[in-house]
C-alpha cells in the first residue's frame, strides 16, 4: 500500500510547474522612455530569443531594450 502512494506522488511531481512573470512595468523600471508597445516588443524578444541556460534576467531585458531602441533609431533615419 505504501508503495502505491509513493508512485502516485512521483506522478504528481512530474506535472509540477512554476512560472516566472516579467511585465511592462519591469521593462519601464529599466527605461521609462519606452512606449507600452516597445515594452511589449522587449518582452516578446526576451521570451523568443533568451538563452534557456540562463533564463531571462534584468540584463536580458536591458539587452533587448537596447535592441528595440536601436531599431527605432534606424527607422527614424529612413
Amino acid at each position: 500500500m505504501e508503495f502505491k502512494n509513493i508512485t502516485m506522488k512521483n506522478n504528481i511531481d512530474k506535472d509540477y510547474k512554476i512560472t516566472i512573470f516579467w511585465n511592462v512595468e519591469d521593462v519601464l523600471s529599466l527605461d521609462d522612455t519606452l512606449t507600452t508597445d516597445q515594452c511589449i516588443e522587449v518582452l516578446e524578444k526576451a521570451e523568443n530569443n533568451h538563452d534557456a541556460n540562463h533564463g531571462i534576467s534584468w540584463d536580458t531585458l536591458s539587452w533587448y531594450i537596447d535592441d528595440v531602441k536601436e531599431e527605432v533609431n534606424l527607422n527614424q533615419q529612413i
